[in-house]
């Protein structure tokens, strides 16, 4: 270890200290987190570490304000920042001189892993002269959609949006910059759909048995053509089905996924692999799902928000599931708050990027089925009752994310989740790595 990590390890390590109070240990009562203090912390976790390092993403900034939205203590947060500070202190970033950015050219180093602190610099500026809405009203819109990371870059971002605290949302920009990996290959191709010459199987009926799954089959034709070939989908009667019903039957059903994914590779590399050797195929399924899916896009999102509960619920302390429904609550706020107001054409391919990566975890996770999810009695029937026995279990930090996610959904779906979530925790701890 370097003597400048060292340095900064200890500054970021002391730096908690002097805002612990120091009779809390002699008192019972809890001490609410001042909102000036997590504002100092993460502008000081700003300058110091880098968002991503060995394909984990830096979710410290998250996790303390997600324990803030949950109303936790300020003790609570102190022992998250020192559980999550050995992930950091060796991530120190380094400027590149050679790249200078500017509004002209911060384009054409997307993907330069090493260029973290330049966009994070250029970020900086610009919102110091913009503003934070009007930097992200200006920027997003310019950035086509990245498969890195479970669209973590805009989770960060979007967090810090709604809180408007600028050194997260230039942290986040600057991090779909430096880690941009194009979805769009995945996206646009050729037109393509389900080809069989025996009838498939209406949405009433069970899925086909993996070794009577239909033929997909890419072919290229003009739009009206299909029709003359005889082609069945088995998305025909969608809109009277839900998403996870279908689509993922489908896949789940098909045994050309089978045994694809073996090995403990990173997730982003998982996704590569798959849609290296299976991209073709997946693109038809999800051209599928958006050629006979609704045109809304509340509706659409609620259906990509349902699919990821139950991909949830079935992997309930998988975090890269858990980063998928952060990422979707993200979309749908951005969404909300009017960031692709005239950008329609975007959106939709952000929307499909967010159903291509549930697809990729979903046939990494093994195709998992699911479970009836409500249940009758619940232990906690209140968000405030399951932030509160979260809070007292202190689980491993990253499980704040996944409950902020199911609390902003707020449905009796992911209050049910919340509870079952709450009880794996308090049947089985996982290990903090």
């Amino acid at each position: 270890m370097s003597s400048d990590t060292i340095t900064y390890a200890n500054q970021a390590s002391g730096f908690m200290h002097v805002h612990q109070d120091p009779s809390a240990t002699n008192r019972h009562q809890t001490t609410p987190i001042p909102w000036s203090m997590l504002v100092d912390i993460i502008q000081n976790a700003h300058s110091l570490y880098p968002m991503e390092c060995d394909h984990r993403t830096n979710v410290l900034s998250r996790v303390l304000l997600c324990i803030y939205e949950c109303q936790g203590d300020k003790d609570q947060a102190i022992h998250t920042y020192q559980q999550l500070l050995p992930r950091l202190h060796l991530l120190r970033p380094v400027l590149s001189s050679s790249i200078v950015l500017h509004s002209e050219n911060w384009q054409t180093h997307l993907g330069n892993a090493s260029s973290y602190q330049n966009y994070l610099a250029f970020f900086d500026q610009e919102i110091q002269q913009r503003g934070v809405d009007n930097t992200v009203r200006h920027y997003l819109p310019q950035l086509p959609p990245s498969l890195h990371s479970q669209l973590q870059p805009l989770a960060h971002l979007t967090l810090g949006f709604e809180h408007g605290l600028s050194p997260m949302v230039s942290e986040g920009l600057a991090y779909l910059c430096c880690t941009f990996d194009a979805a769009a290959p995945w996206l646009n191709g050729c037109t393509t759909r389900i080809v069989s010459d025996d009838r498939l199987p209406s949405l009433s009926e069970d899925p086909p048995s993996p070794l009577t799954a239909p033929s997909i089959v890419c072919v290229t034709t003009p739009a009206a053509e299909p029709h003359a070939l005889g082609i069945l989908s088995p998305f025909a009667n969608y809109h009277s089905s839900p998403l996870d019903n279908v689509l993922f039957d489908s896949i789940r059903a098909d045994p050309r996924f089978n045994g694809v994914m073996e090995g403990g590779r990173p997730m982003a590399a998982k996704v590569k692999q798959l849609l290296k050797s299976h991209g073709a195929l997946l693109q038809q399924y999800l051209d599928e799902w958006m050629t006979h899916s609704t045109n809304t896009m509340d509706r659409r999102l609620d259906e990509l928000t349902l699919v990821c509960l139950h991909m949830v619920h079935a992997n309930i302390l998988d975090e890269p599931t858990h980063h998928l429904l952060a990422s979707t609550v993200a979309l749908r706020t951005l969404y909300l708050t009017n960031i692709f107001l005239h950008h329609d054409r975007l959106l939709h391919q952000w929307v499909s990027t967010l159903a291509l990566l549930m697809m990729c975890t979903f046939i990494i996770q093994g195709k998992p089925s699911t479970t009836h999810l409500i249940s009758n009695s619940l232990a906690y029937t209140t968000w405030h009752s399951c932030h509160q026995a979260f809070l007292s279990l202190h689980a491993p930090p990253v499980y704040t994310l996944v409950l902020r996610s199911l609390c902003k959904i707020d449905k009796p779906l992911s209050l049910s989740i919340a509870n079952t979530l709450i009880h794996t925790l308090e049947q089985q701890p996982p290990i903090d790595e």
